[in-house]
């Protein structure tokens, strides 16, 4: 004979084992992993904010001069996107030379094959700016970074954080709704104890 199942009770234990994952019912590891996140993205939007300055710093009071392509390597970013990294050349004015790099999508369709594309840039000329007082650093022209694009990944870090800490919050607002209404009848029949003798 099979025993008959409360189509109910299922649903109940689903119920559960939803709750039991959810954001809420862990308010304290939330707080972590929130706080956690708003640190490193108020870092790295600090960071990155401080590179972009300084590229529109070179930009606006650097030397501007000629580099010349020594190297281009092929990275896999993902299953089918690659990108260029490009190496330069360049002279400064006390005669020695420095180098820096760039990094560019690579497309193949448009490009055509990563030889073709390595021969084709290799000795190429490309313009850039190096600060006097410091040679070694420069930026290529058009590689600048925006205020805009430094903002995101900092952004989007901080972003995420309120996704673990406003339930945090609601977690921890919930647990002392609950403690003092459990504390409440407790100290209404201790009065009433205590008058009562």
């Amino acid at each position: 004979m099979q025993a008959e199942i409360d189509p109910a009770e299922p649903r109940k234990a689903n119920r559960r084992g939803r709750r039991k994952g959810t954001a809420k019912e862990h308010p304290a590891t939330n707080l972590m992993i929130g706080a956690f996140l708003l640190i490193v993205g108020i870092v790295f939007g600090v960071i990155d904010l401080g590179d972009a300055r300084e590229d529109h710093r070179l930009m606006a009071d650097g030397v501007r001069t000629q580099g010349v392509v020594t190297e281009v390597d092929f990275e896999r970013m993902r299953k089918r996107s690659m990108r260029k990294v490009i190496s330069v050349a360049y002279d400064v004015e006390s005669g020695r030379t420095h180098s820096t790099s760039y990094s560019e999508r690579y497309r193949r369709k448009k490009e055509g094959s990563t030889s073709d594309v390595y021969w084709e840039m290799v000795g190429s000329k490309v313009p850039l700016f190096y600060d006097p007082a410091h040679p070694g650093k420069a930026v290529v022209e058009g590689d600048e970074r925006s205020f805009s694009g430094a903002s995101l990944r900092g952004g989007g870090a901080v972003l995420m954080s309120t996704m673990f800490l406003v339930p945090a919050i609601r977690g921890f607002r919930k647990k002392r709704k609950a403690a003092a209404s459990e504390s409440t009848p407790a100290a209404a029949e201790e009065a009433a104890t205590s008058s009562g003798t």
